[in-house]
């Protein structure tokens, strides 16, 4: 399957996370985070629509509601997670696609 046949499976307001495969998940390269529907204003759609998929699941980012506005980190890892409530918390679910 390739990346365009995948597209056609889920909806315009899904989040993709699409990226390059490496030996580790720390390893992998970002290509495109964002909605389905605005991939194709992103330059970099050509080069990806006609990429082979090796693998994909969804992939739940986790962190503060503001963590611009206060300076935090940016989302968290599961094993470095900081002192916050729960309701500070907000979550994104990704289609996490691995070219």
């Amino acid at each position: 399957m390739v990346v365009r046949e995948f597209l056609e499976l889920i909806c315009n307001s899904d989040n993709l996370m699409i990226v390059r495969d490496a030996e580790s998940e720390a390893g992998q390269e970002t290509i495109y985070k964002g909605y389905k529907a605005l991939l194709t204003h992103d330059p970099v759609a050509d080069a990806i629509l006609d990429a082979q998929v090796k693998r994909f699941r969804a992939s739940p980012e986790i962190r503060h509601k503001e963590w611009k506005d206060r300076g935090l980190m940016p989302p968290m890892e599961p094993e470095k997670t900081p002192d916050f409530r729960f309701s500070d918390l907000q979550m994104t679910l990704y289609y996490k696609i691995i070219i």
